[in-house]
């Protein structure tokens, strides 16, 4: 059996690397408790250099910012008004689905 290696990375070089590849980012946050929102604000801003936080106070309002604006991570609540999370992340699935559909289509022209 031939012996294999493993690179041992030190944990600061991780957390470096995971930290520049999250600088700049846009999240949604779906959330309608606004202690929550602050709470998760203050935390993603301090912890991620550069951060760009919206927030969408339940999934329909998430839904509309989400047809004018791209995000890379959408945080979202489960119980909610109008629109809980369950029922959101399935329209936000569908609208991606149609989304490639329809990029597809065009690409074929």
């Amino acid at each position: 059996m031939a012996a294999t290696t493993t690179e041992v990375i030190p944990a600061e070089d991780v957390h470096s690397n995971i930290a520049a590849a999250l600088t700049g980012i846009r999240i949604l946050l779906v959330e309608d408790n606004a202690f929550n929102v602050v709470v998760a604000r203050e935390e993603l801003e301090d912890t991620i250099e550069g951060v760009h936080v919206d927030v969408a106070e339940n999934g329909l309002i998430a839904l509309e910012q989400l047809k004018f604006a791209a995000f890379d991570v959408i945080l979202m609540d489960v119980q909610m008004p109008v629109m809980n999370g369950f029922e959101a992340t399935k329209a936000i699935r569908n609208l991606d689905s149609e989304k490639g559909a329809y990029t597809h289509h065009c690409h074929d022209r």
